[in-house]
This record gives structure tokens, C-alpha cells and sequence, in this order.
């Protein structure tokens, strides 16, 4: 940790300000769950997640306009294997280029309709998916209280980038001085929000 007074003016100024660890650790734990990890945050984020994923599923008309076309194209292809026995044999090579090309796009049609069949199931998948992430984030202060120090250490580092603790100095009856934190400042990783005071 750095003191800030002692670096700009030396022993002079420093006066020894401490504070335990665990609860400072605590404390900045409950700070961040309060701003972050209450339930309004939580459905926000919930909100969020689920736009996301509405944006890529499949609508139904699409399902249902290549449901249509591959129906469509069944009928032709039905339509051309009887038109191919009737017809003389040297129109025969272009109709069964013909009938080749409409398999083939039935084929492809299918394919995408799997897709996105596949793709709507994994939708409803990741929902599931958004349910666990949130129920995590509610239990995180608790996994974090179980947590190693070394841990919790690395968790928390990854989302503070500082925090300013502040005293009140007082002198005692021995003429000493004496120091009392009283507030700090929490300061988080940009992409996380500015900083909060305790």
C-alpha cells in the first residue's frame, strides 16, 4: 500500500494510520455487492442479457416462410420426377439439371431450418444459462466470505484500483498523536463505474 502524506513529506507527517484487514475487506465486499449485486442491478443486467438473445433468435415467420418454401419445392420436385418420365428424351439432360438445382435448394433450405431449430433450443438453453449467472452473483458475497484470503485478494483487485482511507488525528494526554479512520473512498475499474464513498 502507498501513504500519500508520507511519500510527499516524510516521517514527519506520518502518524502510523492503521486499520485491520478483515474488516476493511468486509466492508469493501458488502460495498460492492450493495452497489452492484442488488436486485434492481441484478434485473437490469437480467434485462440485458435477454435483449441480447432476443436479438439473434430466429423469428417464427422466418421458420415458417422456409417451412413454406421447402413444402413448395417438395411439390415441385414431385411435380418434375413425373414430368421427366413423360417427356422426350432429348429435353431429358435439362430437366434433370432442373430438378437437381430444386434438390439442392431443398437441401440448403433444410439445412438453415436445422439451424435455426438448433439455434432456438440453444436460446432457451441459455436462459438457464442467465438464471445460474444471476443466482452466482447473488451468492458471491457468501462464496467470497468462504473464499481463501489469496483469493478473495485477487477478486477484489481485479475490480478496485484504490481506495483512499482517511483519519481523523487526535492528540492524547501524552501528547502523542493518535488517529481514528473515519471514511475512505472505493475506487473501481472504469468499465465497473467511478467510485463510491464508505
Amino acid at each position: 500500500y502507498r501513504y500519500r502524506l508520507y511519500h510527499q513529506t516524510g516521517r514527519s507527517a506520518c502518524y502510523c494510520n492503521t486499520i485491520q484487514e478483515a474488516p476493511l475487506v468486509s466492508v469493501i465486499i458488502r460495498k460492492i455487492q450493495e452497489r452492484y449485486l442488488c436486485q434492481a442491478n441484478l434485473d437490469r443486467l437480467r434485462k440485458a442479457l435477454e435483449k441480447e438473445q432476443s436479438r439473434n433468435k430466429p423469428k417464427p415467420r422466418d421458420l415458417a416462410r422456409i417451412r413454406k418454401e421447402i413444402d413448395r419445392l417438395s411439390s415441385k420436385i414431385d411435380q418434375a420426377e413425373d414430368t421427366i418420365l413423360d417427356a422426350p428424351t432429348k429435353l431429358r439432360p435439362g430437366l434433370y439439371r432442373k430438378l437437381e438445382e430444386l434438390i439442392e435448394e431443398r437441401k440448403r433450405l433444410v439445412a438453415e431450418l436445422d439451424a435455426l431449430s438448433r439455434h432456438e433450443h440453444s436460446v432457451k438453453d441459455s436462459q438457464a444459462e442467465i438464471d445460474r449467472a444471476i443466482d452466482a452473483l447473488k451468492n458471491l458475497g457468501e462464496a467470497l466470505n468462504k473464499a481463501k484470503p489469496e483469493d478473495t485478494k485477487q477478486l477484489l483487485a481485479s475490480i478496485v484500483t484504490k481506495i483512499e482511507l482517511f483519519y481523523e488525528k487526535e492528540e492524547t494526554n501524552n501528547g502523542r498523536q493518535s488517529s481514528t479512520f473515519t471514511n475512505g473512498i472505493i475506487y473501481v475499474r472504469p468499465d465497473a463505474s467511478g467510485g463510491w464513498e464508505t
